[in-house]
C-alpha cells in the first residue's frame, strides 16, 4: 500500500502481521468502500458535520487551495458536489460546467492514497461523466504535491501541462500541474482499471 508522508515522499509499506498489531505494533489504515461514500446535502442541522470537515481540511498540512476558498465551495457554491469517503476523506468537483468540465479535488485526512482508496476515486470520477454529462475532467494540483499527481495519474488522468509560478502559499511560489482526462477516454480507462484491480468496487 502506498504512504504518502510530510515530505511529499511515497513509501510502499507491508502488510502488518495480526501479531504484529496485538503487540501494539504498526497503527493499519483505514480501509475504504464504495460504500462508505456519501454526498453531502447542507442543511440546518450540518453545521457540527461541516465544521468538523473544515477543521480535518485545515489540519492536513497538506498544499491545498486556501481555507476560505475550501468553505465557500462546500457550503455556498451551487457549481460544487462533495462526497464524504467514509471517515478518511473528501472527494468533490468544483467549478462544474454541465455538459462540459468539472475540477477534481481529492484529500484524504491522514494523507495516505493506497490500492482500495485509488479504486474509489477511479469509480468516482468514471461516474462524474455521467452525473454531469462532462466532456472532461480535470485536476490542477501543485507541484510541492507530486504524490497526488502520481495517484491522479495511476487512475487515468495525463499530465496536459504547467502553469510557471502560478501558486503561492506559505511555502513561497511553486508551478501548478494540469491533469486531465477526456469522456472519449473513459470506457478504455474504466476496462483497465477494473482488469488491473481485480476487484468489483
Amino acid at each position: 500500500m502506498d504512504e504518502q508522508h510530510d515530505d511529499g515522499t511515497l513509501q510502499r509499506s507491508e502488510p502488518v502481521s495480526e501479531d504484529l498489531r496485538a503487540a501494539g505494533g504498526e497503527r493499519r489504515v483505514a480501509k475504504l468502500s464504495l460504500l462508505d461514500c456519501t454526498p453531502l446535502h447542507w442543511s440546518e442541522n450540518s453545521i457540527d458535520e461541516a465544521t468538523q470537515i473544515i477543521n480535518q481540511y485545515a489540519g492536513t498540512g497538506l498544499p491545498l487551495e486556501p481555507t476560505q476558498v475550501f468553505i465557500t465551495h462546500l457550503t455556498q457554491r451551487p457549481d460544487a458536489y462533495f462526497m464524504r469517503l467514509g471517515q478518511v476523506g473528501l472527494w468533490y468537483l468544483t467549478g462544474i460546467q454541465l455538459h462540459f468540465c468539472a475540477n477534481v479535488n481529492v484529500v484524504f485526512w491522514d494523507k495516505k492514497f493506497g490500492r482500495d482508496r485509488r479504486d474509489v476515486v477511479q469509480y468516482l470520477c468514471g461516474n462524474a461523466f455521467d452525473m454531469f454529462d462532462l466532456q472532461r475532467l480535470q485536476a490542477i494540483v501543485p507541484a510541492a504535491n507530486r504524490p497526488l499527481r502520481t495517484q491522479l495519474t495511476r487512475c487515468g488522468f495525463r499530465e496536459e501541462g504547467v502553469l510557471r509560478n502560478a501558486w503561492l502559499d506559505g511555502s513561497g511560489v511553486q508551478d501548478l500541474h494540469v491533469l486531465g482526462m477526456l469522456r472519449s477516454e473513459k470506457p478504455e480507462w474504466q476496462s483497465q482499471a477494473t482488469t488491473s484491480s481485480g476487484r468489483v468496487i
